[in-house]
């Protein structure tokens, strides 16, 4: 095996073991689900291009007062939460100033919550 295949995949364990470490905070993180959509999994770590100083970027699709971030504070990285709401993660007001980020955001999302 070659070094780049090995770095690879120690890379997909790291990503694979974050993302784990991820929905269990989120499962927690919901407060009222009924105002949650979803939370997602977006920028580096989504895409596996992270390195040792990348931070995870959560996105959640709903009501801010309905998710609690601090249970993140265990996770080996700092988490960045953004709240965005369902109207806007699926497209709703496409000239919005925010549609061009939010279709970024959306291309590479790994679903953690629910």
């Amino acid at each position: 095996m070659t070094r780049a295949p090995a770095l690879q995949h120690a890379r997909e364990r790291v990503r694979d073991g974050l993302i784990a470490a991820l929905r269990a905070a989120c499962a927690a993180a919901v407060r009222d689900p009924a105002r949650i959509e979803a939370v997602m999994l977006v920028g580096s770590v989504a895409r596996g291009d992270f390195d040792g100083l990348s931070d995870a970027d959560i996105v959640v699709i709903g009501a801010r007062e309905a998710f609690e971030s601090g249970v993140f504070a265990d996770i080996d990285r700092p988490v960045d939460v953004l709240v965005v709401p369902p109207a806007q993660w699926h497209g709703a007001g496409e000239a919005d100033a925010d549609a061009g980020m939010v279709a970024d955001l959306r291309a590479d999302a790994v679903p953690l919550w629910p």
